[in-house]
């Protein structure tokens, strides 16, 4: 009664579809011949319904007691009505209650989607996927570090881009951002608050030969939050809320931690720029993660966000349903 039955798939089809040592397990004990009581198990099989009902065709003991059994053509078919019947719940595995978390993709806010971030999506989501088909309750989670001295950056980058395009003619930092998407965030500042960023190129700092990259840039940014006061919060927040809406529809696009809507539901830069689409969430994290020059960042400093709520087992769909992103970030960790 203490010894398990094992069923094993053989390593050589000739041995049958399963194959039990459950005659050479219990023979020292019974203190008898594995092959005499793997003979007296198959008499007792053979009284079963499942040989009465036509789901075993053959029985037979092979080696030193080992009890090789053989499926019919019934029983091996069987399973395709199954399949049928069941459909996309085929192997789905009841509730476990175990409640899991999966942080994954978590790109900074400071540039467009690369492949190496679609190779996460993919691994992060299928990974999801698979443990809520095990019965698991899964959370997706997509970190945002919209704090520090990378956010800043981008945002004096799309405050200079703004500037030039008011006319101005200004001296780009060394390692400011300065692709194609920075000036179109800047286009768009523009569009929605006209003239209101406008200062004098004449207040910037001047570019000083032989001056260390990263401490010219340190002094643009502090420049820059002087001269606009309350208004760097403003291109700091246009600027975070671009990338995010840019992010977020490539990760639509891709089927992953996005709405089931179609594109023209989802946000752009000036949808969220005009509060015509919400963001929210609660800043919390557990972890530190470091700015792209290495320094740490305190934890407090971190946003998470899960973009959809938990998935259950029994959902329907595997894809995230609500998303919602966390930009709430402390007045202290922009100014």
């Amino acid at each position: 009664a203490d010894t398990p039955v094992l069923l094993e798939r053989p390593k050589q089809a000739e041995h049958g579809d399963l194959a039990c040592n459950i005659a050479m397990q219990l023979a020292k004990k019974l203190k008898t011949n594995p092959r005499q009581l793997a003979e007296r198990v198959i008499v007792a099989l053979r009284t079963q319904p499942a040989f009465a009902q036509g789901y075993i065709d053959a029985v037979e003991i092979a080696g030193a007691g080992f009890i090789n059994l053989r499926l019919s053509a019934k029983t091996k078919q069987a399973v395709v009505a199954r399949i049928l019947a069941e459909g996309t719940a085929y192997g789905r595995e009841a509730a476990t209650g175990r409640k899991v978390q999966i942080e994954f993709v978590s790109a900074n806010p400071t540039g467009p989607l690369h492949v190496g971030h679609g190779r996460g999506a993919a691994y992060g989501a299928s990974l999801a996927n698979l443990l809520v088909f095990s019965g698991d309750e899964v959370e997706q989670e997509f970190y945002i570090n919209d704090a520090g001295r990378q956010m800043d950056i981008l945002a004096v980058s799309v405050w200079l881009r703004y500037l030039e395009s008011a006319g101005a003619t200004v001296a780009f930092p060394e390692d400011g951002y300065r692709a194609g998407y920075v000036r179109k965030i800047a286009d768009e500042l523009a569009k929605i608050h006209a003239g209101r960023f406008k200062r004098s190129a004449a207040d910037l700092p001047k570019a000083v030969p032989g001056e260390d990259a990263d401490a010219a840039l340190d002094a643009l940014i502090a420049r820059a939050k002087s001269l606009l006061a309350g208004d760097w919060r403003e291109v700091h927040r246009v600027a975070l809320e671009a990338m995010l809406a840019d992010q977020k529809n490539d990760l639509g696009e891709f089927g992953v931690l996005t709405t089931t809507g179609s594109p023209s539901n989802r946000c752009t830069t000036a949808a969220i720029s005009s509060a015509r689409c919400a963001f929210s969430g609660n800043a919390a994290t557990s972890s530190r993660r470091t700015g792209p020059s290495g320094s740490a960042r305190a934890p407090s400093a971190m946003k998470r966000t899960a973009w959809s709520g938990a998935k259950t087992a029994s959902s329907p769909t595997l894809r995230p349903t609500s998303p919602t992103i966390s930009t709430s970030t402390s007045a202290a960790s922009i100014a």
